[in-house]
């Protein structure tokens, strides 16, 4: 029983670090987006459109303790919320040939990119549910044929013949 409530208290926590901690992913994927937009001379809103999305969806998923997607899928709405509120009509750069006409660009690429993201997470999270379903089956028809011999070796003989 004590156990049972250490193991509740410790996902209570890590369920704290999905909330406490994705102002952090946002700041760090920020930065990382920034740098490489300078460095490869790229519209920001484009790097922005693609780390965000994936820092926010990947970390949710890796660092919530239980319901995982349920998680992310409130992420999920939150980022695309709060990047319709800020980039949603993006104005292009100076440099650029379109300067300063209106362009919804960004916006479809983070939609596009997180829907990937979420897809991909989904796959992950399928194949892991049914891994843990394979391993259990394997287990409890290991365990069936155990008994099995125990109870009636004959039964098991005319079983392993056919």
């Amino acid at each position: 029983m004590r156990i049972e409530s250490s193991i509740k208290g410790i996902q209570v926590v890590r369920q704290l670090f999905v909330i406490l901690l994705m102002p952090l992913y946002f700041l760090v994927s920020e930065k990382v987006a920034w740098q490489l937009s300078l460095t490869f001379s790229i519209w920001n809103y484009y790097t922005l459109a693609i780390f965000l999305p994936t820092i926010g969806l990947v970390s949710t998923y890796m660092v919530a303790p239980l319901h995982k997607m349920a998680n992310t899928a409130i992420i999920f709405i939150f980022g695309l919320v709060l990047a319709y509120i800020t980039i949603c009509p993006a104005m292009y750069p100076e440099s650029h040939k379109q300067a300063y006409q209106y362009t919804y660009v960004p916006f479809v690429i983070t939609f596009l990119w997180a829907t990937f993201i979420v897809g991909f997470l989904v796959c992950v999270d399928r194949r892991k549910k049914y891994n843990k379903r394979i391993k259990s089956d394997s287990v409890n028809s290991s365990s069936f044929l155990q008994k099995t011999a125990k109870k009636s070796p004959s039964l098991l003989r005319s079983l392993c013949e056919r």
